[in-house]
């Protein structure tokens, strides 16, 4: 939990960490391999419509996570999220910034928040 004083945070370095702390997140980001976070491309067809979505390797990553923990394959899941996105919002204006932040919503969501706002759907 990050203390704030008067509802305002601690200063901030450059690199987004605390400046107690010594530069240490910036080195635990930054000593990452590259290969997470290269760009990997892939052909998948949603709605009968061939397209291409470019994202970092680490979100592939997750991205496979989540569709299997839903019995789907990473183009059905990428599919279905195009498809409520679509019935949501009457257009998807940025896919690759939906699906990033797909992956972020479900990486900082405790696991029992995420089977039940499933189940609720079902």
């Amino acid at each position: 939990m990050i203390e704030t004083v008067d509802g305002l945070l601690p200063p901030f370095n450059n690199c987004g960490s605390f400046i107690k702390t010594n530069n240490l997140m910036c080195e635990i980001f930054a000593k990452q391999p590259q290969e997470n976070y290269q760009f990997v491309t892939r052909s998948i067809r949603i709605d009968g419509h061939a397209t291409s979505v470019k994202l970092e390797s680490s979100f592939w990553l997750i991205l496979e996570e989540i569709a299997s923990a839903q019995d789907m394959t990473v183009p059905k899941f990428i599919t279905t999220v195009y498809q409520e996105a679509l019935e949501h919002n009457g257009e998807v204006n940025n896919f690759a910034s939906l699906l990033r932040c797909a992956c972020l919503t479900y990486a900082r969501q405790p696991q029992a928040t995420l089977d039940q706002a499933l189940s609720e759907q079902n």
